[in-house]
């Protein structure tokens, strides 16, 4: 059989899902470049769901964006203002757990 698109160095999936896989993989103590395909292709169904549940904002990166928006800053800026803005509510959901 002619060797997969993976085999051949191909990219499959985005960079981002490819960079969030990576992430979710590194996370657990493990090494992207030892991982298997098998193993490369559930973490990368993994971060396609992540990414995707992140479609619909939550009202502080909302609010994170309109005060990016008013105070003029770039696209990736905003974006990088609003995904902060997601990991704080992250952590304060932390802070409340008993």
């Amino acid at each position: 059989p002619a060797p997969s698109a993976r085999q051949q160095g191909m990219p499959i999936v985005s960079e981002m899902v490819e960079r969030v896989a990576k992430a979710l993989l590194e996370s657990n103590g493990y090494l992207w470049e030892d991982a298997s395909d098998g193993t490369r292709e559930e973490f990368e169904a993994n971060a396609s769901a992540a990414i995707a549940a992140m479609r619909e904002p939550t009202e502080a990166m909302v609010q994170e964006a309109w005060r990016c928006r008013l105070g003029n800053l770039r696209p990736e800026e905003a974006y990088c203002h609003m995904i902060d803005a997601a990991l704080r509510e992250s952590d304060s959901t932390k802070d409340d757990a008993p």
